[in-house]
C-alpha cells in the first residue's frame, strides 16, 4: 500500500488502535485526509433552522459530533508525531465510549481512499476493522463519482449541508466526523456541528495544521463539559452558541 502524507487522525480511530490491532493498522487509522473539498462560508440557512429547532425544543434529532487531537499551539495534524506518552486510559474509555453510539461516519476523500485500502482486507478479529468495515459510511467529495467499492459507503448527495440535514433527521444513532479538518470546520460553521471535543494534550506541537484559520469568523462556543485525566490531558466538548 502506497504511503501517504501523515495528516490529522479523528481520536476515535487513534483510540480504538491504541488498544488492539497492528502497528500498521495504527498507521493507516492516522493518515485521514488533512485536504477536502470544501469551503466555509459562514453559516447557511440549513443551519440556522438547526439551531432554532434546539432553541424552540422540537423533536429530538440524531447528533452530528466530531473529536480531534489537539496541542497547546493549535495544531491537529498527525497527533501520533507529537502525543509521546500523554494517551492514557480515560482518553480510551471515551473513545469507546463513543463508537458505541455512532451508526454513520462521515468521511472526507483523502481519509476514504486511505481507509477504503486497508480495512476491508485488515485481520478480522481487528476491533476497528470490526466497527468501521460494516458501519454506514458517507464520503464528503467531489470526487471521485459513481459507485463506491468500500462496504457501505457511499458519496455525499449533493449539498453537504442539506444532506447533513436530513441524515439528523432520519432514524438512528450518532453520526460522527471521523476524518478531514475541513469538514469538520465546514459543518461547525455551518451549524450543523452538535459537539465539537477536543482532547488537549499538554505539549506545543511546534508545526502542522491547525483546525481554524486565520479568515474564519468569530464564533461564540459553549463548553458543555470538561474533564481533566490521569496523564494531564483535558477533554472538552464545545457546541456552537446560539445568538
Amino acid at each position: 500500500m502506497r504511503r501517504a502524507r501523515e495528516p490529522e487522525s479523528s481520536w476515535t480511530v487513534t483510540a480504538v488502535r491504541r488498544g488492539v490491532g497492528s502497528d500498521r493498522g495504527l498507521a493507516v487509522a492516522q493518515r485521514a485526509s488533512a485536504t477536502d473539498d470544501f469551503s466555509v462560508s459562514g453559516q447557511s440557512s440549513v443551519g440556522k433552522q438547526t439551531q432554532a429547532n434546539h432553541q424552540y425544543g422540537r423533536t429530538m434529532m440524531r447528533r452530528v459530533t466530531a473529536g480531534l487531537f489537539y496541542s497547546l499551539d493549535g495544531v491537529v495534524e498527525a497527533p501520533h508525531v507529537w502525543q509521546y506518552d500523554s494517551f492514557d486510559g480515560e482518553v480510551g474509555a471515551e473513545m469507546t465510549a463513543m463508537i458505541g453510539r455512532t451508526d454513520t461516519v462521515l468521511l472526507g476523500r483523502v481519509g476514504y481512499q486511505e481507509w477504503s485500502g486497508y480495512w476491508p482486507n485488515a485481520d478480522a478479529d481487528d476491533g476497528f476493522a470490526k466497527f468501521i468495515n460494516p458501519v454506514e459510511k458517507f464520503v464528503a467529495s467531489r470526487t471521485p463519482t459513481g459507485d463506491l467499492e468500500w462496504q457501505n459507503s457511499q458519496l455525499v448527495d449533493g449539498s453537504l449541508d442539506e444532506f447533513v440535514a436530513a441524515l439528523r433527521e432520519a432514524d438512528g444513532g450518532e453520526i460522527s466526523v471521523c476524518g478531514g479538518i475541513s469538514v469538520v470546520r465546514h459543518l461547525l460553521f455551518a451549524g450543523l456541528l452538535d459537539t465539537l471535543t477536543l482532547i488537549v494534550h499538554p505539549v506545543i506541537a511546534g508545526a502542522g495544521r491547525h483546525l481554524f484559520e486565520p479568515d474564519d469568523p468569530a464564533t461564540r462556543l459553549t463548553l458543555d463539559d470538561a474533564r481533566r485525566t490521569t496523564k494531564g490531558n483535558t477533554i472538552l466538548s464545545y457546541r456552537r452558541r446560539s445568538g
